[in-house]
């Protein structure tokens, strides 16, 4: 009985993926940030993937702008379980409610 009681009890939260790219227009960030607060809001947690290729992976500093910018979007009420990480071609970070 317990052990049914403690199972009913276990909240499961998912992990949304939010996927930008490096030249992305303004207009299609402000509408991923939106889908991001969103699922935050609901206590969903967020996966940031910036994907790059070719000549971006030169130049990471430029090419990883819009990954900064959609974060300081996102405004002051999330915090990281990630904190934002090179790995390979992607830089990825995983982002939840502030509590």
């Amino acid at each position: 009985q317990k052990q049914i009681e403690k199972k009913n009890k276990k909240h499961n939260v998912s992990v949304k993926e939010i996927q930008l790219s490096t030249n992305i227009s303004v207009h299609d960030l402000e509408t991923k940030v939106k889908q991001g607060k969103k699922f935050i809001e609901k206590g969903e947690r967020v996966k940031l993937v910036l994907t790059m290729g070719g000549r971006e992976l030169s130049r990471r500093e430029e090419s990883s702008k819009s990954f900064y910018e959609f974060l300081d979007y996102m405004g002051d009420n999330i915090s990281y379980e990630v904190t934002p990480r090179n790995e390979g071609n992607k830089v990825i970070a995983v982002i939840k409610k502030k509590k």
